[in-house]
């Protein structure tokens, strides 16, 4: 059996349609998670944002050649995938959760307490602030050796800064926290794909970042204003604060707000 393409007529279907692109990934992109979901045999696969379900499919039906596996889609409207994976006939594979990821993300965990994904594939709110959420959500739940992929990291082609940002942060963090080895792709399609495998466990590089490392991230890349104004797009920030209230570094929290309010009335 050819392993580099999956075979099922929905995907045939969807392929030949011209009014699945560009809303949906490249083909290129999908038979590439088909063929990564095949190589490594996923126990669990994440999928942030589904569509119709084009990178759904591929990942499912790789599943389904694996002879195991489970993939858990979120969107906020999982209906059409949900018809097109029913027609396929892989709905032993894959579970849809309708709803805002990152928030429902962290609901599967306090569900499904102690599994870990062995895949994630983020193609969902690509604004600064959504895949920030959707890292946080996710990363400590990402077992040794697992992949983040992101797609559209180049700003220039689809217009948005979300995935740049994260995969710039993931690059930059190599000490004290989770370390992802990082591998751009620009040959699947014009957007871009960012391959992150996570080398090494640890603390969230996007939000627990040390004082010490912070500061010198800050003085390395002259980018404070761009820090500052990452740490704040955490969805769940206030309430991060009120959790880390009784820490003796607080008081550095309550500075950086003021620093940041400085900078962006200066900005504008």
């Amino acid at each position: 059996m050819d392993h580099t393409k999956p075979e099922n007529a929905v995907i045939r279907r969807l392929t030949a349609d011209s009014k699945s692109f560009p809303t949906s990934v490249n083909p290129s992109v999908a038979e590439y998670l088909y063929r990564l979901v095949r190589k490594i045999r996923p126990a669990l696969v994440f999928e942030i944002g589904c569509y119709v379900g084009f990178s759904t499919l591929h990942m499912a039906q790789a599943l389904k050649e694996n002879g195991s596996g489970r993939l858990v889609s979120f969107d906020l409207n999982t209906s059409v995938a949900s018809d097109n994976i029913k027609e396929a006939r892989l709905s032993d594979y894959v579970e849809f959760v309708q709803g805002n990821s990152s928030v429902m993300a962290k609901q599967y965990f306090l569900d499904h307490s102690g599994e870990k994904i062995d895949l994630v594939f983020i193609d969902g709110d690509h604004t600064r602030r959504g895949c920030v959420r959707d890292f946080n959500a996710l990363h400590d739940h990402i077992r040794k050796g697992g992949y983040i992929i992101f797609h559209d990291i180049y700003p220039e082609m689809c217009g948005w800064q979300g995935p740049r940002l994260v995969l710039d942060y993931l690059k930059t963090a190599k000490t004290f926290f989770a370390h992802y080895d990082v591998v751009e792709r620009a040959d699947l399609d014009a957007f871009g794909a960012g391959i992150c495998r996570m080398v090494s466990p640890g603390r969230n590089p996007l939000l627990v970042i040390p004082w010490s490392k912070r500061m010198s991230l800050c003085l390395k890349t002259s980018k404070v204003s761009r820090w500052l104004e990452l740490i704040t797009f955490e969805a769940d920030y206030q309430q991060y604060l009120e959790e880390r209230a009784s820490n003796p570094r607080m008081f550095m929290f309550k500075i950086i707000n003021i620093l940041r309010g400085i900078i962006s009335s200066r900005v504008h």
